[in-house]
């Protein structure tokens, strides 16, 4: 269980800096 939500985790986290760096370069 632990080791599958630290995979949703680390997913989200991924998704979420990449969505970061893509608004940065559009700025």
């Amino acid at each position: 269980k632990y080791a599958n939500n630290l995979e949703l985790l680390m997913g989200l986290f991924k998704c979420h800096v990449r969505e970061h760096s893509y608004v940065k370069q559009q700025q």
